[in-house]
């Protein structure tokens, strides 16, 4: 049977076709999409970040120096190059605190250095009210009795 072009055969009475319904396939998607559509705004949530406020002038904060503390294999305090006594310890970093709004403390240990001794540090200095605490990697070793800084 030769047929022009474009015409359909015809179907018997009786005989299969394919013929696929796609309107409820359509409704169900749509269905779907409008539930998600109403559930995303519900269980997004973001990650907490620190983003700096900015100033009203237009003209940046003055920048702090860091405050870094360095423990040593002998378990001496540095803070910012300088040795500190263990008995001063709390009240120089209470007053350093005390005069820096959301000040972030950086520690640093020695390489050779118990992981547990700067857990001890992190536990102190966080007793005395420091509530953002960063450790500080460190790539080569100071040299004697001059620690490093960021």
């Amino acid at each position: 049977m030769n047929r022009p072009a474009g015409v359909r055969p015809t179907l018997t009475i009786g005989s299969p076709h394919a013929i696929i319904n796609v309107t409820p396939l359509i409704d169900i998607l749509l269905v779907l999409m409008m539930i998600m559509m109403v559930i995303t705004p519900i269980t997004s949530r973001g990650l907490p970040a620190a983003v700096p406020n900015a100033s009203i002038d237009g003209t940046p904060p003055p920048a702090q120096q860091p405050l870094v503390v360095r423990i040593d294999l002998d378990s001496n305090l540095w803070l910012n190059r300088e040795p500190v006594p263990e008995r001063e310890f709390d009240s120089r970093i209470t007053y350093l605190l005390a005069r820096r709004s959301g000040a972030v403390l950086f520690i640093e240990g020695d390489k050779d250095l118990a992981f547990s001794s700067v857990a001890k540090l992190v536990d102190r200095v966080r007793g005395l009210g420091v509530s953002t605490i960063a450790l500080m990697p460190t790539n080569n070793p100071p040299s004697s009795n001059q620690p490093r800084t960021p």
